[in-house]
């Protein structure tokens, strides 16, 4: 979650570049992506999750 890994997979490609180049905004964006995660508010940027790769 630090690194911003998970922004490629659910397709924020330029979040993920921000959250690799600032190393997670030192944290803040690992806080932010927690509550998220936690509000069920963080998911695919299309709004579903596929089930083929």
């Amino acid at each position: 979650m630090v690194l911003g890994i998970h922004r490629f997979y659910l397709g924020y490609t330029w979040q993920g570049v921000v959250q690799l180049l600032t190393a997670g905004g030192c944290g803040v964006w690992a806080l932010i992506d927690l509550i998220r995660i936690i509000t069920g508010d963080l998911g695919p940027k299309n709004g579903k999750y596929s089930d083929t790769l």
